[in-house]
């Protein structure tokens, strides 16, 4: 499907949906990647500062550990749900892009 197509499509869950195995299989692979990068630590602790600041050390007032698992699990389910987004909409642009005549 063209990029332009995805566009006006009323509903794209059953696109995303059928990449979410795929993003399941590769996901242990982009972990590993994204963790042997130099700044990695750098950033996480970049990120876990300026949520410290914004979210007011909120994390230290919970008294339910079972929301650090609920936390845990939301953040997941956005990895997987953003990453099927990026794996269709580069389907997409795949799709747009020419194709080289060969002789």
């Amino acid at each position: 499907m063209k990029r332009s197509d995805l566009i006006h499509q009323p509903d794209v869950w059953p696109l995303l949906a059928a990449k979410i195995p795929e993003v399941v299989d590769g996901i242990g692979e982009m972990i590993e990647a994204v963790t042997r990068r130099r700044d990695f630590h750098e950033q996480i602790e970049a990120k876990y500062r300026a949520g410290e600041v914004e979210h007011e050390r909120d994390w230290l007032k919970w008294n339910d550990p079972h929301r650090f698992i609920v936390e845990a699990a939301e953040e997941l389910h956005d990895l997987i749900v953003y990453q099927a987004m990026l794996l269709v909409w580069l389907d997409a642009e795949l799709s747009d892009a020419p194709t080289s005549a060969t002789l």
